[in-house]
């Protein structure tokens, strides 16, 4: 009775501590997607996180779709402690699409905040779309 309560013990241990049921093998992802946002001459539209807690892996891809006329559409990742006072790093990715596209931007959340700053130039009008995934 001894060596099956030891067995058992011994067992349930090494179930607990398997390196295939810790935490990292079940990563915390949130996804918080933004409703199309029309652009038009030059305009330039924000898709802000909601307060982020903690260091995050990111990404926010954007989707861009030219109604009208021509255009460029940049977009480029802030951050903010506040949610008032916007920074963006010197080292920041910005990326461009002409026409229709998507940009990719990924990185690590330092700040409270972080948003997507999509701004377009040309005369056109367009829709932009996006998602944003956090990955602990």
């Amino acid at each position: 009775m001894k060596n099956l309560i030891l067995f058992l013990v011994i067992l349930v241990a090494g179930i607990g501590f398997s390196p295939g049921l810790s935490a990292q093998s079940n990563p915390t992802v949130i996804e918080f997607p933004f409703a199309a946002q029309a652009l038009a001459n030059g305009d330039t539209v924000y898709m802000t996180s909601p307060v982020i807690h903690g260091l995050y892996n990111y990404s926010f891809q954007v989707a861009y779709t030219e109604l009208s006329g021509a255009a460029t559409v940049v977009g480029l990742i802030q951050s903010s402690n506040d949610g008032v006072s916007w920074t963006t790093s010197s080292t920041a990715d910005t990326l461009s699409v002409t026409d229709d596209g998507s940009i990719l931007l990924t990185g690590v959340t330092y700040e409270k905040y972080i948003r997507f700053e999509t701004i377009q130039t040309g005369t056109a009008t367009g829709s932009a779309v996006g998602t944003l995934v956090l990955k602990k």
